[in-house]
């Protein structure tokens, strides 16, 4: 991960077009020398716009997957370019050290918690979908990574627990039992 900056807008991409109120994204990462802007959405199934619990039947759980996909994808989501979710899709300036090439090359990812896919099951959906450079509509895609199925699946495959390297993992731990108490459901660390 870029620790120091995140994804900004980048205005001279809009050309004659208006520049939107929306401007930056949650996150640069680096994999394999590539960059990916990330936007990461709290959605969960059960928050106001949806109310639904998500259930349990592996081929219900396609079917609210499935309908999530449609109710993300709707032409009327995309047609108002710009919003909190579409600006995934802004043109964006490069990091530091990066070229301007590599940030309008940059993978596109949407994370967002609640099971959605455009087959109901795989954890990553793509959507096509557009952006701007030098002032012309260009198309884009755009991953969808459902952390909700991903973590199904790995459930599913007989993994309990996710194993990486999290070099600040104990001030965040720290930093959550603060907020919740040291007998709050904070994860325990495990080496």
């Amino acid at each position: 991960m870029i620790e120091s900056e995140v994804p900004r807008r980048d205005n001279a991409a809009f050309g004659d077009y208006p520049v939107p109120q929306v401007r930056d994204l949650d996150a640069w990462l680096v994999h394999t020398g590539s960059l990916i802007a990330c936007e990461c959405k709290q959605w969960t199934a059960s928050s106001a716009d949806t109310r639904r619990s998500v259930p349990a039947d592996p081929q219900a759980l396609a079917g609210f997957a499935r309908a999530q996909w449609a109710v993300l994808t709707a032409p009327q989501v995309w047609q108002e370019l710009w919003t909190g979710t579409t600006k995934v899709a802004l043109p964006l300036r490069p990091p530091g050290g990066w070229s301007e090439q590599a940030a309008s090359d940059a993978k596109r990812v949407l994370i967002v918690w609640r099971p959605v896919s455009v087959n109901g099951t795989d954890c990553e959906s793509i959507l096509k979908t557009t952006t701007m450079r030098e002032g012309v509509e260009v198309d884009l895609e755009v991953a969808v990574f459902s952390a909700s199925l991903y973590l199904r699946q790995r459930l599913a495959a007989g993994d309990t627990a996710l194993i990486g390297t999290f070099p600040r993992l104990d001030a965040l731990l720290a930093l959550l039992r603060t907020v919740v108490g040291e007998s709050g459901p904070v994860g325990r660390l495990v080496r």
